[in-house]
């Protein structure tokens, strides 16, 4: 039942629950916020309810849920060799323009959000890295992970890049990032918990020992 969930958008409409994973959403009002037919989303809230990961209410079984999300979440991504500056966004500026960064309203307009590894440090996740650690980014569509492999070019070794880009598996991730103290927006925290939840060894025991802010709640 989870995988045909995930093949219609299963994924999306779990993502609107767990924004709040105590707020109720109507099937009208899920699809309005994902951007899908009424039908479609009541017939993937059953598929749900039959797979024990929502129940009556629609409100998530957790953190059943957040696991079978987390066992299907592979996002494409590629290695790029450089970045391009981070910081306040120049309307007329063609690179971010180009490569859609979204860096004059993080909260309200798409753009790139940090994730993974270093968006759960500043998070306050039990992490740590070296000063050169290569950020992970999410893009909004491939149309501007492809302007990005143009622009930023290519790596064909892990140790050489300057970033990872992976294209966002829903559009939440980039249309409503969190501005934080840091460099770069961050992708909001029940995103970055998918991320790490993909290294059974280390991403497992940082999930287990880290409770983002109090503006979220665990869902892990």
């Amino acid at each position: 039942a989870w995988r045909n969930c995930w093949r219609c958008g299963g994924s999306r409409i779990w993502n609107p629950c767990s924004m709040d994973p105590h707020r109720t959403y109507g099937v009208r009002e899920a699809a309005t916020e994902i951007a899908r037919a009424p039908s479609s989303v009541s017939q993937e809230f059953a598929r749900l309810r039959e797979a024990g990961l929502v129940n009556s209410r629609q409100l998530p079984v957790l953190p059943d849920l957040f696991r079978a999300l987390a066992r299907r979440w592979r996002p494409e991504s590629i290695d790029v060799a450089s970045l391009p500056e981070s910081g306040t966004e120049r309307p007329r500026d063609p690179m971010s323009a180009a490569l859609r960064l979204g860096f004059a309203d993080p909260e309200r307009e798409p753009g790139w959000a940090l994730s993974d590894t270093l968006a759960a440090i500043a998070y306050g996740a039990p992490l740590n890295t070296s000063g050169a650690y290569p950020p992970e980014f999410y893009v909004p569509g491939r149309a501007a992970m492809r302007r990005a492999r143009q622009l930023l070019g290519g790596t064909t070794s892990r140790e050489d890049r300057a970033a990872t880009l992976r294209v966002i598996p829903v559009p939440l991730i980039t249309s409503r990032r969190v501005a934080w103290d840091t460099e770069w927006p961050l992708a909001r925290p029940r995103f970055v918990a998918l991320d790490l939840a993909q290294d059974p060894d280390r991403g497992s025991e940082a999930l287990a020992a880290w409770d983002p802010p109090r503006r979220w709640q665990r869902v892990w």
